[in-house]
């Protein structure tokens, strides 16, 4: 099992295998767009591989399920760009190697993951994208979502 989020469609699909199994028919990202590597403050979504690190089903965003971003090869590609130190790349990989969770104390944030609405209205997420980095979908799609996915679930964001 794995997710697909396509930003250019703002389709999320849930994969088994080759074969999509459920999907989400859009999504807001944040403010700014998406990039590859975004940094604290950005209000940009990350794209790239990442997967599952937590799920917090009592959230003010009805679910949260977070991704491992920064993960170490984002670190890596990070300290190719000369957009973190040496320093702060070893301390995400030694972070992730010890907890198998992201490091968000970092120039690039963190804390990202794909979340419900909380209170906010489902016609302006249909229409504005609004979030500071996060994947937003409707509260019900969000807690059906929490339950096709666990902890380690691949998400690619393209």
């Amino acid at each position: 099992m794995w997710l697909h989020l396509s930003v250019k469609d703002r389709r999320l699909s849930v994969v088994r295998g080759h074969r999509v199994i459920h999907e989400i028919p859009h999504f807001a990202i944040g403010i700014n767009g998406a990039v590859d590597l975004r940094t604290r403050g950005s209000a940009m979504t990350p794209k790239g591989e990442f997967r599952v690190e937590r799920i917090n089903p009592n959230s003010r965003f009805a679910t949260f399920i977070g991704i491992n971003y920064p993960n170490p090869r984002v670190a890596d590609q990070a300290l190719a760009r000369g957009l973190i130190t040496p320093e702060v790349a070893q301390r995400i990989h030694r972070h992730y190697r010890q907890y198998r969770l992201s490091y968000p104390d970092t120039s690039l944030g963190g804390h990202i993951g794909i979340h419900g609405l909380g209170n906010r209205d489902p016609f302006l997420n249909q229409r504005v994208d609004w979030t500071e980095g996060c994947l937003a979908v409707e509260n019900d799609q969000v807690r059906l979502l929490h339950s096709l996915v666990e902890i380690d679930t691949p998400v690619l964001i393209q």
